[in-house]
């Protein structure tokens, strides 16, 4: 199932949440085995943004978890030497945003325009100018 799938739905009931929460954790686990840790973050991050704009916390959540823990397993390749950055100072700082501020901005949907431009700008930063890539 494509990430966009899950943020379509726009129903509320509980088995709705109940299947998406499981949905994410079934896309999370399917990124993990078939994508590198890079893309997975790309691919999390959009799903995010889309989540976002649908504005269903029962989709939102799984997605801000799925993006946050595809950002940690990058950062802890790139602490094992296993991806390089053009720029050392800024994963640290990205790192931090996705895992520590944004549990935590998300959850009031009055941030949530604010989050889909923060995301955007840490896609443009990732891409542009940390550059990350994957070593052997």
């Amino acid at each position: 199932m494509k990430p966009e799938s899950l943020c379509s739905d726009r129903h509320h009931n509980g088995e709705k949440s109940h299947n998406t929460a499981l949905l994410s954790i079934h896309l999370h686990r399917r990124l993990e085995m078939t994508l590198s840790s890079i893309d997975a973050i790309r691919t999390t991050l959009m799903h995010l943004i889309e989540c976002l704009e649908s504005k269903t916390m029962d989709i939102i959540t799984p997605a801000q978890s799925d993006f946050s823990q595809a950002v940690d397993a990058a950062k802890s390749l790139l602490d094992q030497g296993k991806i390089q950055v053009e720029v050392k100072g800024l994963p640290a700082a990205m790192h931090l945003y996705a895992t520590r501020d944004l549990p935590n901005l998300i959850a009031d949907k009055e941030n949530h325009p604010s989050i889909i431009k923060e995301l955007n700008q840490f896609r443009r930063v990732m891409d542009k100018v940390v550059s990350p890539r994957e070593v052997d």
